[in-house]
């Protein structure tokens, strides 16, 4: 096996994140041609937590703070939330940049080091969130995060240090970045864990068992210095919420689907390959790891929006490195190591979609012009370097039942089996759904309220977004929800409810009324326009 040049990768890692940050800066602004409900919840935790608002105790979000402190801090000191989110995306790459190094020079040899590195970094300095959708998102940039730390700690427990060797290096590696991420993404936490740790103790790693157990508990006690203990219980209530909620159990196909359909399978066949052969190669602690890995992939691609089986590229990596001598052979006479080379050839070819879509996403931001974009915030000069599609913003479409525009679909009633439109408030809520245009809905809606002199007002909107503050002169809700998952978040500290008339997401929207129908909270119609109807809270 060819040692490392521990120097070389080093340069090569940094090359890595000044190219790729650099590309991304380039424009002076960040661009987004997707996936705008996403940037606005962004842009709704990140505001409320440079203003000071803390996750789980000031809003409720199941997401940990981690994910997204460093965007915070930058608007913090002054930056727009366009840069700020590009900059951030650098600090964290040269934050587990020593991690990756360590992993690379300790565990790889030949090209394979400067590889996995390249993988991790581009995983965390991407423009999309994978898949193989070319167009620009900073959508679930968290997951991408998550997904970089998760690949540096199984890297670092499932293979041997074949090169160097530091049980010291190795729990700090594992317990800063399992730390980040119970504080950043706690799903991949739950689902990893169990991998670290019949990975450390099959090999006995008691001292870096240790110090893993050791740096785990620092992170909470000083989280619980900074927030309390009234921190994690609101962490936890959050997480309950969110997996108690009957609005959207999960954000892709079904977990069957996952590891079954024909977009899977054939990664799913490659995972079981995998780990037979590395039985059969002797390499029983490699095997049983990535035996226990295989629900944690499909469980985490699962709950993630788009399903993109991102850990491929990882169990190829894993296969390279982890290969035995040529001289191992199977009871069928195979050659284990060209085997084992050819399944991970496969798991790489099959990822080089998501990867290359990641990789490369930097400089087609670089190369995008801005013309025919458009601020997201279109009040805001201190963060109008967030942009999106103009057509995206100013084509407004919506989506309506069919069978409701005539007597030639009263036959289809039955069969289609709508489900009966709710009363709001006496009112009977309209069946439809804003399929493009919802920031342009939102700042139009903005608009109309503060001319109609409802500015200064804690607005509750019955969608799956109630941030309307930041598209106007509006407060943001005290224990609101920049994402809806259940409940009335927000309800005791709001002065009015708003009801669009068409809303973003319908399903959100249904189950709102039908919680408010079940609450006590009494409405006063004050006003109606031809995009909403707004609602103040009886004894406000």
């Amino acid at each position: 096996m060819t040692k490392p040049i521990s120097g070389a990768v080093l340069i090569f890692l940094i090359f890595v994140i000044a190219a790729m940050g650099a590309a991304a800066l380039r424009p002076g602004v960040l661009m987004i041609g997707q996936h705008e409900g996403d940037a606005l919840h962004l842009l709704e935790i990140v505001l409320r937590m440079s203003n000071g608002e803390t996750p789980h105790i000031d809003f409720m979000t199941p997401l940990g703070a981690f994910g997204f402190a460093p965007i915070a801090w930058f608007v913090q000191v002054g930056f727009g939330v366009g840069q700020a989110t590009l900059w951030a995306q650098i600090v964290v790459a040269a934050l587990v940049l020593p991690a990756v190094w360590w992993v690379a020079v300790s565990r790889f040899s030949g090209i394979w080091p400067y590889v996995f590195g390249l993988v991790v970094l581009s995983l965390v300095l991407a423009v999309v969130y994978g898949d193989a959708i070319r167009a620009l998102t900073i959508s679930m940039h968290y997951n991408r995060w998550a997904w970089a730390v998760s690949f540096i700690v199984v890297a670092c427990t499932i293979l041997r240090p074949v090169h160097r060797q530091s049980a010291v290096l190795d729990g700090l590696v594992v317990g800063a970045l399992m730390s980040f991420l119970a504080l950043a993404k706690l799903r991949y936490y739950v689902a990893f864990l169990p991998d670290v740790a019949v990975a450390l103790l099959a090999r006995r790693q008691w001292r870096t068992i240790a110090i893993v157990c050791a740096v785990g508990l620092i992170s909470v006690v000083l989280m619980t210095l900074l927030y309390g203990t009234a921190y994690w219980a609101a962490y936890v209530g959050d997480l309950l919420t969110v997996a108690q909620s009957k609005v959207r159990p999960y954000p892709g196909d079904p977990f069957v689907a996952v590891l079954g359909a024909p977009a899977y399978i054939g990664g799913s066949l490659l995972l079981l390959g995998a780990i037979m052969l590395l039985r059969q190669a002797e390499m029983a602690v490699e095997g049983l790891v990535v035996l226990f890995l295989t629900p944690a992939f499909f469980y985490v691609t699962y709950q993630n929006f788009g399903n993109d089986p991102q850990w491929l590229v990882l169990l190829g990596l894993i296969l390279f490195a982890a290969r035995p001598s040529s001289d191992v052979v199977n009871g069928w006479g195979w050659n284990m190591r060209q085997a084992i080379s050819r399944v991970g050839v496969a798991a790489l070819a099959l990822s080089m979609p998501s990867m290359a879509n990641n990789l490369y996403s930097p400089f087609r931001h670089a190369a995008t012009d801005t013309d025919g974009f458009t601020p997201v915030l279109a009040t805001s000069e201190r963060h109008d370097d967030l942009l999106m599609r103009q057509g995206r913003y100013y084509k407004v479409n919506k989506s309506i039942p069919y069978s409701d525009m005539g007597a030639a679909f009263d036959r289809y009633e039955k069969i289609a089996d709508r489900p009966e439109l709710p009363a709001f408030a006496g009112d009977t809520v309209e069946a439809c759904e804003i399929d493009l245009g919802i920031v342009g809905v939102l700042q139009a809606i903005a608009d109309d309220l503060e001319e109609a002199g409802y500015g200064g007002a804690a607005i509750m909107n019955v969608d799956v977004f109630s941030s309307l503050w930041l598209f106007g002169d509006f407060q943001p809700l005290p224990d609101g929800a920049p994402w809806y998952y259940g409940g009335l978040p927000g309800i005791d500290g709001a002065s009015h409810v708003l009801l669009p008339d068409c809303p973003i997401a319908a399903n959100v929207h249904r189950k709102i009324v039908e919680t408010f129908a079940a609450s006590d909270v009494t409405l006063v119609e004050v006003r109606r326009a031809p995009l909403y109807t707004l609602y103040r809270k009886d004894g406000d």
